[in-house]
């Protein structure tokens, strides 16, 4: 009888046991061992062999050349800046480089932007980067040589001096804007507030200048007058000389 109330009582214990394990999100002990699960373990990523996965992609961007658009991944490195195929693969397939005139220490995180826009009108696009480190900014031009590829411009606009005579502010009145010309053949329409409305790269000759809108690609020609102002014949409209943005024309 003793024997028995032993056994019953050992049994009792056993299954509170295995009660208090469930409840606690356990498990109770197995009476035989399972098939392993075929279901691949998905808890932590798993990096494949495409270059895309791993590799530095700060951008992704299109560009002409010889009259056709290039879709290029912007690869940012301390030394040059890799455009590469927009193809996967074990390794990224370089199209082309762009070679700094100084090292850039951790260049991948000081990127801002490159824009791709024909600067000196040969219809070939241009590379112009902007990386920032703190409070400095940096920009660098690369001009597209057919046979050389881009071709860092120390002194952008030296290939077109004719910009020069245009440097400046000028206020468009009948726009109720204000447009800078930069020495490096950009300009910015801006607001009253000095606030960039449009921008773009400008392109000079002895009767005028073209501005080009970034984005779009559309032009604005502005002719010479005899009076020194810039002619908008499109709109009718006159830019002229001034020295700031000022307060009785806003």
């Amino acid at each position: 009888m003793k024997h028995w109330n032993r056994t019953l009582g050992t049994l009792c214990l056993t299954g509170l046991f295995c009660l208090s394990l469930t409840a606690c999100g356990g498990t109770a002990p197995a009476a035989s061992k399972s098939a392993p699960s075929s279901a691949p373990d998905t808890s932590e990523p798993v990096a494949g062999a495409d270059w895309t996965t791993w590799g530095i992609i700060n951008d992704q961007k299109t560009l002409i050349q010889m009259g056709a658009e290039k879709e290029v991944y912007v690869c940012t490195y301390d030394d040059r800046v890799d455009l590469n195929e927009t193809s996967s693969g074990a390794s990224p397939t370089l199209y082309t480089q762009l070679t700094y005139p100084e090292k850039v220490e951790s260049a991948a995180k000081a990127y801002e932007s490159i824009s791709f826009v024909d600067r000196n009108g040969d219809g070939q696009s241009d590379a112009t980067l902007t990386l920032k480190q703190g409070e400095k900014i940096i920009t660098w031009v690369w001009y597209w040589e057919d046979k050389e590829g881009f071709v860092y411009q120390s002194e952008p606009n030296q290939a077109h001096p004719e910009i020069s005579a245009y440097v400046g502010l000028w206020w468009y009145e009948q726009e109720h804007r204000w447009l800078h010309i930069y020495d490096d053949a950009t300009w910015t329409f801006v607001n009253s507030e000095d606030e960039v409305i449009e921008s773009g790269t400008a392109q000079a000759d002895k009767d005028g200048v073209t501005l080009r809108y970034d984005g779009s690609g559309d032009t604005l020609r502005l002719d010479n007058a005899e009076n020194g102002a810039l002619l908008d014949s499109t709109k009718n409209g006159e830019l002229t000389s001034t020295e700031q943005i000022a307060a009785e024309k806003q």
